[in-house]
């Protein structure tokens, strides 16, 4: 049996476990306007559904906390790495590492063999390489460097619990190739079984659990204090880990965009990963997608075209929008082929998505969306209590006008007139009431506003550089209709230069004048 050390697993599962989250004070500070302010003022708005926008604000303040865990990773653009189990992708993140003897570079599993246990960050830094772990308290804790490559083994277990059950995600300081990863961040996810898509709630690689050498914990007989903490880990800050399928599901889903390899070694790409896509939404301007057809140095130029050629067709018949799709040796480090359809190659599309996020500007439309429901209520009701008390003193001036009122002799109608307007002016909606909801949501985007600043992660300079949805292109803010590709920025097709044809968005011949779209 395989003796597992006390220092590899044992220390991550430990650390896990004891890692306890330290709120940031202005986390704490939205966390009181909500129970404070916010919750006051749902209390007069019974006419909205004050549960959901709770629950949308405590979801804020979760963002925020997980962004004081990680500032380096929440302020970056995310591109997840993605694939099936032996498509590269570890082999593809170790190549865009810079070339290095130091002994700190630390470089991630590879093999046939399923590696990738937990979703990992991966930041450039020119600084000391830095591992740290998240458990499912949202807690940080550091992980050694030599200690990370037991985490990316999934075989290794001790006792019942998976070495990944314990850690939401790490996060990995690495240095990659200069003007690269800049104002970006990896993510490094498990691959998924595509042999057996048809129940992906189920979907385990069980080729790496169950067959996976057994532990000793032998040594672990005279230490009561180790066998303690392996019970404790049993029964507390553990949560059931997720197939292989939904951790890769759940981590791509939260990237803003894609790479998505595929082994040139079995062919062009699975149907298999095509219905993962699918099922995800990918294939969208607002996400994103690159397909590489990795391990290109295995194939002939000739099965590599053919390959490609075959996906892009693949691709088109799916109505997958994609920003382009290219060959590529991770062995080598480069790009072999790229496909003519694709204005630019897997690392020009890094470059491109190398900007940060305005997380001040992402929370607040967030909170605009939560409070527009008070809004458009409370400006309604406004307007309906208005309407109706100047229908009522229209009806009593009619009353004067006619000679069915007359002054010193009340009606029992004008009595209820007069009732109703009491009503009325004691329930309506001022425009005071929708100041009240504009200060307290103003009051919660001033304290994310005060956050971001506190966490040094405003944008910078880059993040209002705005690009084509069709291929990639630099163009001005507010542009239509990319001059380059002649695609209309809102998806909704490509207009042909010579004809005027509209067609759609993935076309690349106009079907009236036979226009090349991809030549321009």
């Amino acid at each position: 049996m395989a003796q597992l050390q006390e220092s590899g697993v044992l220390t991550i599962l430990q650390h896990a476990l004891e890692a306890q989250p330290e709120p940031h004070p202005l986390v704490a500070k939205f966390e009181h306007l909500i129970d404070k302010d916010f919750v006051d003022f749902s209390r007069l708005e019974s006419g909205c559904d004050n549960l959901k926008a709770y629950i949308g604000l405590q979801q804020i303040k979760q963002r925020l906390q997980e962004i004081a865990n990680f500032p380096e990773i929440n302020s970056k653009t995310v591109i997840a790495v993605g694939g099936g189990f032996s498509a590269g992708k570890s082999s593809f993140i170790n190549s865009l590492l810079e070339d290095t003897d130091s002994a700190e570079q630390v470089r991630l599993a590879t093999g046939t063999r399923p590696v990738t246990a937990v979703p990992s960050y991966l930041v450039n830094s020119n600084d000391q390489v830095e591992i740290c772990g998240v458990n499912y308290k949202n807690a940080r804790f550091t992980i050694d460097a030599s200690d990370y490559e037991e985490l990316k083994h999934d075989s290794a277990r001790i006792g019942s619990i998976r070495v990944g059950s314990a850690i939401k995600y790490c996060t990995v300081k690495l240095k990659f190739k200069p003007d690269l990863l800049e104002q970006c961040c990896l993510i490094d996810i498990p691959g998924y079984n595509p042999g057996t898509n048809e129940s992906p709630q189920d979907e385990v690689a069980d080729d790496a659990i169950d067959t996976g050498a057994e532990v000793d914990l032998s040594f672990l007989d005279d230490d009561p204090d180790a066998t303690q903490s392996i019970e404790e880990l049993n029964v507390s800050g553990i949560e059931e880990p997720s197939s292989d399928y939904n951790i890769a599901r759940e981590a791509i889903a939260k990237a803003d965009c894609l790479i998505w390899l595929f082994s040139l070694e079995h062919g062009p790409l699975p149907a298999n990963d095509l219905e993962f896509l699918k099922k995800l939404g990918f294939g969208r301007s607002d996400k994103p997608i690159y397909f590489v057809g990795n391990k290109a140095d295995v194939r002939t130029l000739s099965d590599v075209m053919a390959c490609l050629k075959q996906t892009c067709k693949t691709l088109a018949d799916a109505g997958i929008a994609y920003a382009g799709i290219c060959a590529y040796s991770s062995k080598l480090g480069k790009v072999t082929v790229r496909m003519a359809n694709s204005d630019f190659d897997v690392l020009a599309f890094i470059r491109q998505n190398n900007r940060s996020k305005d997380i001040a500007q992402q929370i607040d439309g967030t909170l605009q969306a939560i409070f527009s429901i008070y809004f458009k209520k409370i400006a309604a009701e406004v307007e309906f209590s208005d309407r109706i008390l100047e229908r009522l003193e229209e009806v009593e001036r009619k009353g004067y006008q006619e000679g069915v009122f007359r002054p010193g002799k009340r009606l029992i109608v004008q009595d209820r007139l007069d009732e109703l307007k009491e009503e009325l002016y004691q329930r309506r909606k001022t425009p005071s009431d929708l100041k009240a909801a504009r200060k307290v949501k103003d009051t919660l985007s001033a304290c994310v506003k005060e956050f971001c600043s506190s966490l040094d992660v405003q944008p910078d300079q880059t993040a209002n550089v705005v690009h084509c949805v069709g291929c990639g292109c630099v163009i001005e803010e507010g542009t239509e209709l990319c001059p380059k590709c002649h695609s209309f920025q809102d998806c909704s097709g490509r207009k042909c230069p010579h004809c005027g044809t509209v067609t759609a968005f993935e076309a690349s011949f106009c079907p009236e004048c036979g226009f090349n779209f991809n030549e321009g």
